[in-house]
């Protein structure tokens, strides 16, 4: 059943402006329901002119441009063209497709509406659609030589035509300019907006010319302009008076296309001179323009299928229920096309379940029906559109309740509850609410969990007596023992201060594993625990901010002169380089005297003469930083250095046989301690046989292969010489003797 509930959809279509009457503008009127109901089949007619039928009147169909250009320096300031030529479009659309300028009469007439000084410098012409032109008004200058856009290179200069128009007056304005300023901007106070005159330009015999036959340029024209002024102003357009022909004449524009954006272009050639153009105007003969009629109707969208009648649909409903948009287009016998759109609503026959919970007591109502207790009711009837349809109510009935909630907290957080920290375990009954709306109860218990959760920590300088409530002392680097002794623990973590930390998994309820740490930085040091109870209680430790206090240990060092001890003369300069220097460090030297004991003293830099004799000497430097704290505690710190001082033989000795046979000893002549104290760096050897002849010769012995082997080269069983010669700083060394040869 569809209800009579129309809406009506009126489409206009206008396609002609000015110059026609008000019938002039097409009408396209329907009517349907906006809403349907799924299931139906919905038949429309597509009706064309309610009131009157498309016409045109007999006039010319004219469109005018309001449009402000400031007109700045052609060749000073750039266009958005990038060249000197500003262009202001009108577009028809109104004519028949296809439709050409046959004539140059079907230019009724073009009107431009602007002021600018010196109107020499201007270019003015009239294009259409497909780029072809008529220039209206000759600029002074050759357009190839100035303005960048080259399509008006052919138009001709006055200069050039100067022998066939005689006199000019290049100084005449067009209008009433504000000559004040050549500068490019328009929002200048200089460059405002003067006076606009209309200029009429035709070739139509329907039109009254201005003086010199109405052409701009002819000679008369400026003899006139030099004796009585400026342009003549085309006020009389009801009169059709004062118009101009064009100097290029409209027969340029024939086969341009009617419809389409029509531009005046407007090109400066003079870098001075500003203008301004406020309006302009085109307008065509009445007998271009034919009479358009609806040949053809076409409509689109879901479930559109074409009746046999003209124009008549049927629209197919969906199976959902969902909105569709319908498309209408209204072809006309010019070619031209009006389309529009509009939207039909299908609604399905529905189901509705309305379903609501009560709390027990209350009553439900629906119409005149009321329900006390859990109910199912049905009913069928019509929408307001007519469709079939079913309702379905339901309605429970819900207890309210009472209920019991249980809050564990652990002892180092606030009970909080609902925003209230009750500061311990309580019991607190709260009034509230079924997600139905039923009065209930909540009795909420706030319990402590992990009563015996409290962190232990305990630290030892020996790993045997445990402190918490004291600070450690020591030098750097100090080693210190820590344990933890708390009961439930998950995991733990210690953080010492010095930016080391440990992590531990605790794989039992007490877990006590003491474990040292070294601290290697000097100042005070606090340690944190922060642990996690078996039952997800965490909480943190601090054992004191000054728990462990590292002092600094001194640097022990030192060096002797000279660098070279010998067993002649064993006297040393002991140097003590120790850090830091100045009076906070003591010292104690323990030096071995070669014999199995040893001396001390607590100089800082002593004297020391061993014994006469070679032989390693061990020497061991104690240094001392007493740190005073406070008023009576004193922490000693040490550090030492040990280094063993090498006193050489410097005793050359020259054995008088060599036995080369290969047995590994004695196989070379070699010259005892010469290698062992190293202080004869500088030394040469000789070595004769017993006929005076040179049978080896080597310098600056510094190594065991460099000595005498007889076997290379072969030298037989015998006597030989042999001459040493060396020098250090102990003086120099020279020896002649003799080497027996036995194998």
């Amino acid at each position: 059943m569809l209800k009579h509930s129309y809406i009506y959809l009126l489409l206009l279509g206008l396609f002609f402006n000015s110059g026609m009457s008000a019938c002039a503008q097409r009408f396209v009127a329907f009517h349907v329901d906006s809403t349907r109901c799924v299931g139906d089949t919905l038949r429309l007619r597509v009706g064309y002119g309610m009131d009157c039928d498309v016409r045109v009147a007999d006039a010319p169909a004219s469109i005018s441009r309001p449009q402000r250009t400031f007109l700045p320096d052609g060749l000073v300031c750039d266009s958005s063209e990038g060249s000197c030529t500003y262009r202001s479009p009108i577009r028809f659309s109104a004519f028949a497709r296809n439709s050409l300028v046959s004539s140059a009469n079907d230019i009724d007439f073009v009107r431009v509406n602007m002021e600018h000084s010196w109107h020499t410098d201007l270019l003015v012409a009239l294009e259409c659609p497909n780029g072809q032109y008529a220039a209206l008004m000759y600029p002074r200058h050759d357009l190839s030589n100035s303005c960048g856009d080259h399509k008006f290179d052919s138009v001709p200069s006055l200069e050039s035509l100067a022998g066939i128009l005689g006199l000019y007056n290049p100084s005449a304005s067009m209008g009433v300019p504000v000559d004040l300023s050549s500068g490019c901007d328009s929002s200048s106070f200089m460059n405002a907006p003067g006076i606009g005159w209309n200029y009429c330009w035709s070739s139509s015999p329907n039109h009254a010319y201005a003086p010199g036959d109405g052409t701009v340029y002819s000679s008369q024209n400026y003899l006139f302009i030099a004796t009585n002024g400026p342009f003549i102003d085309s006020t009389h357009l009801s009169a059709n008076t004062n118009f101009y022909r064009p100097i290029g004449s409209f027969d340029s524009l024939i086969g341009c296309p009617v419809n389409g954006t029509w531009n005046l272009v407007v090109q400066d050639n003079w870098p001075s001179d500003n203008g301004w153009l406020f309006d302009w105007e085109l307008s065509f003969a009445g007998d271009m323009l034919t009479p358009s009629t609806l040949e053809h109707v076409e409509m689109g969208g879901y479930g559109v299928s074409p009746l046999p009648q003209d124009s008549a649909f049927v629209l197919l409903p969906p199976g959902v229920d969902t909105t569709i948009v319908y498309w209408l287009r209204l072809l006309f016998s010019s070619g031209d096309t009006l389309d529009t759109t509009f939207a039909l609503h299908w609604t399905l026959p529905y189901y509705v379940s309305i379903a609501d919970t009560l709390c027990q007591g209350d009553t439900a109502r629906w119409n005149s029906l009321a329900f006390t207790s859990d109910t199912l009711y049905r009913t069928e009837g019509l929408t307001r559109w007519g469709c079939d349809s079913i309702v379905e109510l339901s309605y429970g009935f819900m207890p309210s309740y009472s209920l019991h909630d249980t809050l564990p907290f652990c002892a180092n957080e606030p009970f909080l509850y609902e925003g209230v920290d009750y500061g311990g375990p309580a019991t607190i009954v709260v009034p509230h609410q079924s997600q139905y709306g039923c009065d209930s109860t909540v009795t909420v218990h706030l319990i402590m969990i992990d009563s015996a959760f409290r962190l232990q920590l305990q630290m030892s300088l020996d790993g045997q007596e445990w402190v918490s409530d004291t600070t450690l002392y020591g030098c750097n680097p100090l080693t210190v023992y820590f344990r933890d002794t708390t009961l439930f623990e998950q995991w733990r973590q210690w953080t010492f201060g010095d930016g080391d930390t440990l992590f531990e998994q605790v794989s039992s309820f007490r877990q006590v594993r003491p474990f040292a740490h070294v601290y290697d930085s000097v100042g005070s040091f606090f340690l944190t625990l922060t642990a996690e109870s078996i039952h997800g209680c965490v909480d943190s430790a601090v054992l004191r901010k000054d728990g462990v206090r590292v002092l600094q240990s001194p640097e022990a060092s030192f060096r002797w002169e000279p660098a070279e001890v010998v067993s002649h003369n064993p006297l040393v300069q002991l140097w003590n380089d120790s850090r830091p220097t100045g009076d906070s460090l003591r010292f104690m030297w323990h030096i071995a005297d070669g014999e199995g004991g040893e001396d001390t003293t607590s100089e800082v830099s002593p004297f020391f003469r061993w014994p006469v004799g070679d032989g390693d000497r061990v020497v061991l430097l104690e240094a001392i930083w007493p740190h005073v704290l406070g008023d009576s505690l004193v922490v000693t710190c040490i550090d030492s250095s040990e280094q063993t001082i090498v006193i050489v033989n410097e005793y050359l000795q020259f054995p008088n046989v060599v036995t080369p046979n290969g047995d590994g000893v004695n196989d070379r002549w070699e010259v005892v301690n010469l290698l062992e104290c190293g202080l004869y760096s500088m030394n040469e050897l000789w070595i004769y046989n017993r006929w005076g002849n040179l049978v080896y010769h080597v310098e600056n012995i510094w190594r065991q292969d460099q000595f005498w082997n007889p076997n290379e080269p072969f030298c037989p069983d015998g006597t030989y010489y042999y001459r040493f010669s060396a020098k250090s700083n102990y003086g120099i060394v020279r020896r002649n003797g003799t080497i027996e040869v036995v194998r």
